[in-house]
């Protein structure tokens, strides 16, 4: 048999090609698991160039290369010396047998071959081999190599091989054949299995001795040597005798007589600091379930917490608001209103849920609504506020002082639940291995929980800048507190997730009760129930039902469903990473939902993977709506698997003109230029599952909100490599206005700001950055370079390890001529940087003519930039008369005017332009001065 052997025709160079065959079969002996590297679906090239029809065909089937790429699990190449693939492998999630449906080869393999302890977790397929002939008999053992390597929890890794004569020279005896149960013919179709212990080195797994110190120490030396400076050469074998009571246990993995890979362990863990700075609720506190712990966590207890902080602001605000009546005496609503907006907090995560009031939510708000609020009464304090929450206009996500108020409420009255078990938790202090054994980590990870039987998570404390990737295999990541000041990042390794057995199954009747169990302390799980019961009980429905279980234990569940809207996507995203011809039409799936214990996420693409096996669907999308962040108006939880799937960049389409177009008959369809609610779209697709995910710690600042700031975090954070994916699990975004500026949706307020940039509110909720990035609303007020730390506000502050400043253009307030600021800060003055700020302008200018009517009044706009234009454009939008509008420009300069800021070009740099653009503006009824400067400016007593 010759799976796929390419042959080639006689050389014209004779000997030249021995003396080359001999040259390489000296280096041939040498290939590893070094020389594979990842072919990309995209990369058919080296398979057909190895591509023998004969020999694939009888082995394999007809296949297209494309398709096979786009739909394998992973596929691997080997290269030689001179960096030319020489051996090929595809290997999938099931046999490739196409009488056989996908979900049910494990009955199969059970029934047919009697191997009862094969699964998905533990098992991939061959689904294709091809080498060069020259390679034979050595490229197959680096590739297998490779993959159990890979994939810690592979048991098996199989080839199906056809009834028939073949030649298996090329398997050499690297596997082992198994043969039906009850089938006697040599012909008849056998499984050629790779088993685990034949390629993974054997260790011996063992507590470390005092004799191990010679060994310990160089190996731990190869990843520090601080412990060594700090404690001397022999602290290994201090811990084992001197310090025999410490809590602390040393376990090894033994080769050929030396200890390779060493684990320190540690029963002593800070549980009270851990809690404080830890989202540790879903662990149970790591310790063990108590009566007196928090219990009641249901979604009525939620809604009743969140009354009470409710209760708490509310009643503030009405302090603040009788107290002020009081001095002032009576009051518009309008007075009232600017009144509630100079509550002082200090800042925090600005999309924390602290409001139950609607107008208080990150929605996009509506200019259509009226106003509740009168001008002519003064109505009771509670009124006003109840009136101030119902307005859609006053929009607090637009104001800085509420924002801050906003997002301070949950640090001041958030509640830590506190755990009263006992202690259930063990630490790792030290972890080493030298490269060639990092294999034997995962058994002393089994082990590991073996010296503490009684405990049930392994946890572990890294600074923010080391690289974790090979951990990141074994370790899942704690969430920290908003308020958290943590200076490490905290990993979490549960017993069940290393020595459980889990897998996916469809859902059934018998699930719904643990289903229950497992999403009753979930915030917005009655639609999921709803949905998941449908799912199940109704033969009509779309949706497909899956549960993952860890020993028969629901640990998560999934809801799919046919993707219908396939054009739409593809018209509003780029989907340029699919490869459209080789998918059929009905294998493209959406998650409607997806839920998963946190202890399990380390086994995220198993259950992605099985999802697209079990689902039949190749390709899976995923629909992240602004609702998702909006805890109010959220249907569903939030799904915690999205950092491994791919976010797919939106489209801009271009302005179609429908009317010629349809006159021509060629006009798109309505489904896909008409916009839908704006989404971010996520993918996951087969090769996906097996690309090892890059998880990055690294404490990333950007301060402010500017185009180029966004455009910075978007590209890091949404424009991903399919094939090399990163995660960034610090990134912070200080702003003053925080993210709420971008979703600024009233068209009097857009016209105070230059729109030059396609970072508009759709785009943003098509990225969903919200989604990645930890947004503060503040302003920075001091940056200490050498402790790197922000301090925010003169009261708190942030630590970094990377920072970027990109605060764009900022118009700052006048100075004296002294160059010392002014003190006194007039309400009546604006500086327009940001929507917030454009917005404060407006609700001064309402309150302004609700007091004055239509009496004489001027506004005065200073400056000589664009931005001046736009404003004088807003308030003419905004109702202002052209006569009360006065432009001040410090521009063309004057001679007679030193030592000033100096404009020698017009705004728009072309006379025509200037000329047509000045004349709108007088025409408006505008005063024009030119050529004048700031100077000074005066407060009138009368109006203080």
């Amino acid at each position: 048999m010759s799976f796929v052997g390419s042959t080639r025709a006689s050389d014209p160079r004779g000997s030249f090609a021995q003396v080359r065959k001999s040259i390489l079969q000296r280096s041939i002996a040498m290939l590893t698991p070094q020389d594979v590297v990842t072919i990309k679906p995209n990369q058919t090239e080296p398979l057909k160039r190895l591509y023998n029809k004969a020999a694939v065909v009888p082995m394999f089937g007809q296949i297209n290369i494309e398709e096979l790429l786009a739909k394998s699990y992973m596929a691997l190449g080997l290269k030689d010396p001179t960096n030319n693939i020489v051996g090929v492998i595809v290997v999938n999630t099931y046999p490739n047998i196409k009488a056989l449906p996908l979900w049910e080869w494990k009955s199969w393999i059970r029934d047919i071959y009697g191997m009862e302890d094969s699964c998905s977790r533990n098992t991939l397929w061959v689904h294709l081999l091809m080498y060069d002939s020259m390679y034979s008999l050595f490229f197959l053992k680096p590739l297998v190599d490779y993959i159990f390597q890979q994939r810690v929890f592979l048991q098996y890794l199989i080839l199906v091989q056809p009834p028939g004569k073949y030649r298996t020279d090329i398997l050499s005896d690297l596997g082992t054949v198994v043969t039906p149960k009850e089938e006697t013919s040599k012909n008849a179709q056998r499984l050629y299995v790779f088993n685990r212990e034949d390629f993974i080195q054997k260790y011996k797994i063992r507590r470390a001795v005092e004799e191990d110190n010679d060994d310990l120490v160089p190996l731990i030396n190869t990843h520090s040597l601080r412990l060594e400076e700090m404690y001397g050469r022999y602290y290994i074998a201090e811990i084992l005798t001197r310090y025999k009571d410490s809590g602390r246990q040393i376990i090894v993995a033994e080769h050929e007589g030396n200890a390779v890979a060493v684990l320190c362990l540690n029963e002593s863990v800070c549980y009270k600091v851990l809690n404080e700075e830890f989202e540790l609720a879903c662990y149970n506190g790591l310790k063990k379930p108590h009566p007196d712990d928090l219990a009641d966590v249901s979604l009525e207890a939620i809604f009743h917490s969140l009354e009470n902080l409710h209760s708490k602001y509310e009643d503030e605000i009405l302090e603040i608001i009788e107290r002020t009546t009081n001095a002032e005496g009576q009051n518009s609503t309008s007075e009232l209103d600017e009144t509630l907006i100079h509550v002082d907090y200090s800042e925090s995560d600005s999309f924390s849920l602290v409001f139950t009031s609607a107008s208080l939510l990150f929605f996009q708000d509506d200019e259509t609504k009226s106003r509740h609020n009168s001008t002519e009464s003064v109505e009771s304090s509670k009124e006003v506020l109840k009136n101030y929450m119902l307005s859609a206009e006053k929009d607090p996500r637009l104001n800085e002082d509420a924002m801050s108020a906003y997002s301070s409420v949950r640090g001041m009255y958030g509640h830590i639940p506190e755990f009263h078990g006992d202690p259930n938790a063990f630490c790792l202090e030290i972890t080493a291995a030298y490269p060639d054994h990092e294999v034997g980590l995962m058994q002393l990870f089994e082990a590991a929980f073996e010296t503490f039987p009684d405990r049930e998570y392994c946890i572990m404390a890294v600074p923010s800048t080391t690289p974790i990737n090979r951990l990141t295999k074994f370790f899942t990541r704690v969430v920290p507190r908003s308020t958290g000041v943590f200076p490490y990042e905290l990993y979490a390794l549960h017993k069940s997730a290393v020595l459980g057995h889990v897998r996916v199954v469809a859902g059934s009747s018998k699930h719904i009760p643990a289903v229950k169990r497992l999403i009753s302390t979930i915030p917005n799980n009655s639609f999921v129930l709803q949905e998941f019961e449908k799912s199940i009980k109704d033969p009509a429905t779309p949706y497909l039902p899956f549960v993952f279980l860890c020993e028969e234990q629901v640990i998560g569940l999934a809801i799919l469903s046919e993707e219908t809207d396939l054009l739409y996507l593809q018209a509003h995203y780029d989907l340029s990473y699919i490869n459209t011809r080789v998918h059929r039409s009905d294998s493209y799936g959406v998650i409607e939902t997806l839920l998963i214990n946190p202890i399990f996420q380390r086994h995220s693409k198993l259950f992605l993977s099985e999802l697209h096996t079990l689902g039949d669907f190749s390709v899976l999308f995923y629909r992240h709506t602004p609702y998702d962040t909006t805890d109010a108006y959220r249907e569903r939880p939030l799904m915690n698997l999205l950092q491994f799937m791919l976010p797919l960049a939106p489209r801009r389409l271009p302005d179609y003109d429908m009317d010629l177009l349809l006159q021509e008959e060629c006009a798109p369809s309505k489904l896909i230029v008409e916009d839908q609610e704006p989404f971010a779209l996520y993918l996951s697709t087969v090769p996906n599952c097996s690309v090892n995910r890059h998880a990055v710690n690294t404490r990333i600042v950007v301060v402010g909100c500017s185009n180029t700031a966004l455009s910075f975090l978007e590209t890091l954070l949404c424009k991903q490599d399919p094939n090399d994916m990163v995660t960034f699990n610090n990134v912070t975004l200080i702003c003053a206005s925080g993210m709420a500026a971008s979703k600024v949706g009233s068209r009097i307020r857009d016209a105070f700001l230059i729109k030059k940039y396609f970072m508009d509110p759709r785009h943003m909720d098509m990225i969903s950055l919200k989604t990645y990035v930890n947004v503060i609303s503040g302003k920075v007020s001091k940056i200490d370079k050498k402790n790197q730390i922000l301090v925010i506000n003169n009261n708190s502050f942030i630590s970094y390890d990377m920072l970027f400043l990109m605060n764009g253009e900022q118009f700052l307030q006048p100075i004296r001529q002294n160059r010392t600021p002014f003190v006194e800060k007039p309400d009546n003055v604006f500086v327009i940087n940001n929507a917030i700020e454009a917005n404060n302008a407006v609700m001064k200018l309402k309150q302004l003519h609700a007091n004055y009517g239509d009496r004489d009044y001027t506004i005065i706009v200073f400056g000589h930039f664009l931005q001046a234009h736009t404003t004088l454009n807003g308030l003419l939008m905004f109702g202002i008369p052209g006569k009360n509008l006065v432009l001040v420009e410090p521009f063309p300069y004057c001679m007679a005017l030193e030592k000033r800021q100096r404009h020698k070009v017009s705004i728009y740099n072309d006379p025509d332009i200037d000329e047509a653009v000045y004349d709108h503006i007088r025409a408006e009824g505008i005063q024009v001065y030119q050529s004048y400067y700031f100077h000074r400016r005066g407060i009138d007593p009368s109006e203080t």
